[in-house]
């Protein structure tokens, strides 16, 4: 049942959450339909610009942990990006 859980949670945080809020912010009037689109791709070149830095930073490297706390930065940024320009 944690598994599961897990799953929905990470396809969310990777999928969706960083892009929505990043269309949220740069994109005031747009439609439902056209706000999931770009959240996904946006999401995609958050999940390929993350994993970029992590893997080129010599320290870090790519862990399960890393990447967590990297989408949770990005996210709580995003968030207060939007709140303030709200």
């Amino acid at each position: 049942m944690f598994q599961i859980i897990r799953i929905i949670i990470a396809v969310a945080f990777l999928l969706f959450i960083p892009g929505y809020l990043s269309t949220l912010i740069l994109f005031k009037k747009l439609d439902r339909l056209e706000k999931i689109a770009l959240s996904i791709v946006f999401s995609i070149c958050f999940a390929i610009l993350i994993g970029l830095i992590l893997g080129f930073s010599i320290k870090i490297g790519i862990t399960s942990l890393n990447l967590w706390i990297s989408y949770i930065i990005v996210c709580t940024t995003l968030s207060i990006i939007y709140y303030k320009k709200k």
